[in-house]
């Protein structure tokens, strides 16, 4: 028999809106797998028993909506009226959202029953998520490799059936690389397309933050993902970037053909060309053209992240020895030796070239309107490797170089699961061009048809 915690956020939605289930049930059966394996995992950091209730009293009112009763976790670095931002840090354990944030609200007005929160790790801003607050999230396929990060809870919780969807956010790789490594699928939007902003308009952010931070929906299945994508893609004012602008306005036919980009110069595993081949297969198979060329100055891409976020990062190299964690603090201080030299001269230089770079993409998208991009240049990472070193650190830049090139341009991507014949996940990143996420979701079906849709998993060690 299936368990409820093993079936989609689609099909718990139907059963809900028809009065198969109730949304109690789904809870209650949430819960049940929750206590089973967030244990030994320690994806949620918070698990909400009042959700039962929520849950109910969502039976007695509404049963509607396009997640009705579908449960999903929210991150610790957003804000959640009633629960701790606490972003990992010890002295935020007890700061409580009095408001919250516009795409969770969005989560639970298309009737999403919130779970329990995901873990991180501090301030969001290492590559596999551990912190001295809550403790390391483990990798359901092997606790000695990362899960990622940030939204490392978030891709285990989905992953493991704790929760059918999940709220993530990418500035570097955040909800796209510990899909990668938990085997599901998520989307990075188009910058602007969902709000950023916390609840709190008064608390300012890093300017290398407005230009490429945004939330993003993670799923085991792209019908899924389609649906929390909608749901959180609200329009808010008080993100200035946020825009109203319908899913469903698809925008003009395009050709189907897709840009391989499968050398480019740099190492890649026989595992990740594996991924990138079948996955081409999948989409010649779907009937997409899918040519072997590589978009206009992309080696210039690579280091574009660094160099954009150099100025305010070195600026702030002090705050990172104060920082009450010694994994922030042993990846902090690599970091800020990683960060290129800079000043106003090579910091507009380089926001000058991102800006010739994304207008030859939009060209270049133009006859190409996808592209097939690795999304890891090694098939897997160990756990706790961003604390191992100045090599290590050299070393994570160079296999993460799509995950830290793409928001600097904006674009939105689709990291989708791919068999590659091991026990670990593997997968790639589609891109596509501004405000045309629905392209990425059609050609991720694509493949998903060929590749199976990713089932719930059980703890492997």
């Amino acid at each position: 028999m299936t368990e409820l915690w093993q079936k989609s956020a689609v099909e718990i939605s139907k059963m809900v809106s028809t009065k198969e289930v109730s949304a109690e049930e789904v809870a209650k059966s949430h819960l049940v797998r929750i206590a089973e394996v967030n244990p030994r995992l320690n994806a949620l950091t918070l698990v909400d028993t009042e959700s039962v209730e929520r849950a109910k009293k969502f039976d007695q009112v509404k049963r509607q909506g396009k997640l009705a009763g579908v449960i999903f976790a929210s991150k610790i670095n957003v804000d959640h009226k009633g629960y701790p931002t606490d972003d990992g840090l010890t002295f935020l354990a007890d700061a409580l959202a009095t408001a919250t944030t516009p795409v969770i609200r969005g989560l639970e007005e298309a009737g999403g029953t919130m779970i329990g929160r995901s873990n991180s790790p501090a301030m969001a801003l290492r590559i596999h998520t551990d912190n001295a607050l809550h403790g390391a999230t483990l990798n359901p396929f092997d606790k000695e490799i990362t899960p990622g990060g940030s939204s490392g809870g978030a891709g285990v919780a989905v992953a493991t059936g704790m929760c059918a969807v999940a709220q993530g956010n990418d500035i570097g790789g955040s909800v796209r690389w510990p899909a990668f490594n938990s085997g599901i699928t998520a989307l990075r939007p188009t910058v602007g397309r969902m709000p950023t902003m916390k609840a709190n308009t008064t608390s300012p952010r890093f300017t290398f933050s407005l230009l490429m931070s945004t939330n993003g929906p993670m799923a085991r299945n792209m019908d899924d993902l389609w649906a929390t994508f909608d749901a959180m893609s609200t329009y808010n004012t008080d993100d200035p970037r946020s825009i109203s602008f319908p899913i469903a306005n698809y925008g003009p036919e395009v050709s189907k053909k897709v840009a391989l980009v499968s050398d480019d110069g740099h190492h890649m595993s026989s595992e990740t060309k594996q991924a990138l081949a079948t996955a081409a297969k999948h989409l010649s198979d779907a009937g997409y053209e899918v040519e072997q060329v590589n978009p206009p100055m992309l080696e210039a891409t690579f280091s574009m992240w660094e160099r954009i976020a150099a100025p305010e990062l070195l600026l702030n190299a002090a705050l990172v020895e104060q920082i009450p964690d010694p994994g922030f603090v042993a990846w902090g201080r690599e970091l800020m030796r990683k960060m290129p030299e800079t000043n106003f001269e090579l910091y507009f230089k380089a926001m000058a070239e991102r800006d010739l770079i994304c207008r030859a993409w939009t060209a270049f998208m133009q006859e190409y309107p996808l592209m097939l991009m690795i999304t890891n240049g090694n098939h897997t990472m160990p756990a706790a490797y961003d604390t191992q070193g100045p090599a290590a650190v050299d070393d994570i830049f160079e296999q993460m170089r799509y995950q830290f090139s793409l928001p600097t341009t904006g674009f939105p991507v689709l990291q989708v699961p791919i068999d590659v014949g091991t026990a670990k996940p593997n997968g790639v990143q589609l891109v596509a061009s501004i405000f045309r996420e629905d392209l990425l979701i059609k050609a991720g079906k694509a493949i998903e048809d060929r590749e199976g849709v990713r089932p719930v998993i059980d703890i492997a060690w």
